[in-house]
């Protein structure tokens, strides 16, 4: 009931036509997000046809975090595999996630250099 439904229906308009202009889309998201992330990954590839990709191979995970730490993991995800025809999408419930915010900092960087 507390979602404004006039607010989501632009969001979903917004993410759509996003993914009709790139190959690829991400979706990042921490321990519940990411569970939800890798439910909709799967629906982008079988439904849009898209290459669709999360963060949540175990073994490089903890690499990432041990090499560039927790807050920086995702944005090394991203730096590493995106090219200019990748969507990033990034959930937070709490909206407060170190990490999610890093990744969020660096997607609008790079984003310039990637047009």
């Amino acid at each position: 009931d507390s979602i404004d439904q006039v607010q989501l229906e632009i969001l979903k308009k917004e993410i759509y036509s996003r993914i009709n202009g790139q190959s690829k889309v991400f979706i990042l998201g921490n321990g519940g997000s990411n569970a939800v992330a890798s439910h909709i990954s799967q629906d982008y590839v079988k439904f849009h046809r898209k290459k669709s990709l999360v963060f949540s191979d175990p073994s490089m995970l903890t690499c990432f975090i041990n090499d560039f730490g927790m807050e920086y993991a995702y944005a090394k995800f991203i730096e590493f595999h995106a090219d200019k025809d990748t969507l990033c999408i990034l959930m937070s419930s709490a909206g407060e996630s170190p990490n999610i915010i890093n990744c969020i900092n660096f997607c609008e960087i790079i984003s310039h250099f990637l047009k």
